[in-house]
């Protein structure tokens, strides 16, 4: 939430609560996206129990879209508004997709696909970091 900066008139943004989440996101989705490449490169197919996971992911996630929405909504805004809203529909789009592509082709290919989903939710999220420094810059 904005903060008052001081006698100068300028605002200063509290940013820890969107910077921690989105590191730990970064380090979920890192990690997945490897343990779910290792299971591609060792030719095995993802298992019911990445839904578990894929669905911890996606709550992750979709805190830190709601905290963004809210902070938009109470007036803080990225320069790039568009560019930032597309990628938070993307980053809650992007798991759930990999995820159904890895149950419903039940191969190495499956898993790689997970993994390739994980990977880009990791690089969404840095681009929406990237997007939200601009608030109050």
């Amino acid at each position: 939430m904005p903060a008052d900066g001081g006698a100068n008139g300028t605002r200063r943004y509290d940013r820890r609560v969107i910077d921690g989440l989105a590191t730990a996101l970064i380090a979920l989705s890192t990690a997945y996206g490897v343990v779910a490449l290792v299971l591609a490169a060792l030719g095995r197919a993802p298992r019911e129990y990445f839904v578990i996971a894929s669905a911890a992911l996606l709550l992750v996630v979709f805190v830190q879209v709601v905290i963004a929405v809210v902070r938009l909504v109470a007036g803080d805004r990225p320069d790039e508004l568009g560019t930032f809203i597309a990628y938070l529909i993307v980053a809650l789009v992007i798991v759930p997709v990999g995820t159904l592509w890895a149950l419903a082709e039940r191969s190495r290919w499956g898993a790689g696909a997970l993994a390739v989903a994980c990977l880009s939710l990791a690089v969404v999220v840095l681009r929406l970091n990237d997007l939200w420094s601009t608030v109050g810059a």
